[in-house]
């Protein structure tokens, strides 16, 4: 089978949808001989950064030297980016072969009367393979959705925990309160583990806490305050943490210090345990070549092009802090696109205190609010500069020919958004220096 022939055959799984709950992993895992018992893991859960936390982390890993597996989600244009081997995806060969190794076992499973496993278990199922059948000396495990009941969380054990910052989303299946989230989140917790755990809010983190002391799991949470920034520009990061000397990061936003200081508690967790060799000079060298697409990524500079995948409230409220600080006293041309299911009321509020003109565009989900609704949402609070648009080229390139070279346009809201902006560049679709 072809790599085209395993595409269909993911996309016409759509209807098994979202099913929390770790029997079907289980079942399916059991078909295929359990390959993630053969491995070791630092399993990520968290609302936001857990993604930018693990490139910082492979990023250190890598540099020690080891075989590290990645598997993150979602992708932004293809389902390989979210199985990587040493910085390198899935090749297409491989992946489609294992789509159809795993569809084997779902067979199996469908003939013995079990329930049909979801397309996001079928994909861990496949990462679980991969990293098996290549050696991984560890995995760096992100949570779908959640923690406790995420398909993830079938793992015996992880040698360290993480939990980054936890804020409102997927409520529907979360939980109503920020508590409520904790609660699920630290369902990935098991006995004896160590934790490191990003600083929470409220009482949230004592929720944690008290889920990591009943598992007898070591807890280590940074102290942020003793974070000194030495220089903050859209070239990168430099800062001084505790008693460590300077560390340099290519990552923007300030979110991206207090991730990579997360990470680096990771790696020295790690280390202390003995099974891996990691050193100040791999931590370093990790945090400053790490790379995470889709998150404040400078496309081009005259104009500049920003693309971020914030979508949710919290997410938003760090792009905006990030901007006023690269861009002070500069009002943004945001183009901005969200999915109907988020609070996309509440990142507006944020947005147009820095926005210039706002174009709306529906992103390329059955998820998506349309352009034209946005666009009347944005209108109704008494901002008038803004425009929607049929697709998301048509309005970059009418961005980029009412643009000086000094403007700032940021494309935002939603990863769909940020996948099809990246296809777009990549093709060549646009040209800033030609429109200008």
């Amino acid at each position: 089978m072809n790599y085209n022939n395993a595409l269909i055959y993911l996309e016409g799984l759509g209807n098994f949808g979202i099913k929390p709950g770790l029997q079907r992993m289980h079942n399916l895992l059991q078909e295929m001989g359990d390959p993630h018992k053969k491995l070791r893991y630092i399993h990520v859960t968290g609302t936001n950064g857990k993604g930018s936390t693990i490139a910082f982390i492979n990023s250190i890993l890598t540099e020690a030297g080891y075989r590290v597996g990645v598997y993150t989600s979602p992708h932004l244009n293809t389902w390989n980016e979210r199985i990587k081997l040493n910085n390198n995806y899935i090749t297409d060969e491989e992946f489609a072969r294992l789509v159809f190794f795993v569809k084997d076992a779902v067979d199996k499973m469908i003939e013995k009367g079990y329930e049909h496993p979801t397309v996001f278990e079928i994909i861990t199922a496949i990462a679980f393979q991969f990293f098996s059948e290549n050696c991984c000396d560890i995995v760096l495990l992100e949570v779908g959705l959640g923690g406790e009941f995420d398909a993830t969380n079938v793992i015996d054990a992880a040698e360290v925990s993480i939990i980054t910052k936890i804020s409102m989303d997927h409520s529907e299946y979360l939980g109503r309160t920020i508590e409520d989230i904790a609660r699920t989140k630290s369902g990935i917790l098991k006995k004896g583990t160590t934790l490191v755990l990003y600083p929470q809010d409220g009482h949230s983190e004592n929720i944690i806490i008290e889920k990591a002391t009943k598992n007898q799991c070591k807890v280590i949470i940074p102290d942020f305050a003793q974070i000194k920034i030495n220089k903050m520009s859209v070239k990168g990061t430099s800062y001084r943490y505790s008693c460590y000397e300077e560390f340099n990061i290519s990552l923007l936003g300030e979110h991206q210090i207090f991730n990579s200081i997360v990470a680096l508690h990771a790696c020295i967790a790690l280390d202390q345990q003995g099974i891996f060799r990691i050193n100040l000079n791999h931590i370093k060298q990790g945090l400053m070549k790490a790379h995470w697409s889709g998150r404040i990524e400078v496309l081009n500079d005259k104009p500049y092009i920003i693309m971020d995948g914030a979508h949710n409230e919290d997410g938003v409220f760090s792009l905006v802090k990030a901007l006023k600080a690269y861009f002070p006293n500069k009002n943004i041309n945001f183009i901005f696109g969200v999915l109907k299911d988020k609070d996309y009321l509440k990142m507006t509020q944020y947005i147009l205190p820095i926005a210039k003109f706002v174009s709306t565009v529906s992103p390329l989900s059955d998820r998506s609010l349309s352009a034209a609704m946005l666009a009347d949402i944005i209108h109704k609070q008494n901002f008038d500069n803004v425009k929607n648009f049929e697709n998301l080229k048509e309005a970059l390139h009418w961005n980029l020919s009412q643009s000086e070279e000094d403007a700032i346009i940021c494309i935002m809201g939603s990863l769909y958004v940020v996948g099809e902006a990246k296809q777009l560049y990549q093709k060549g679709d646009y040209n800033a220096t030609e429109l200008v």
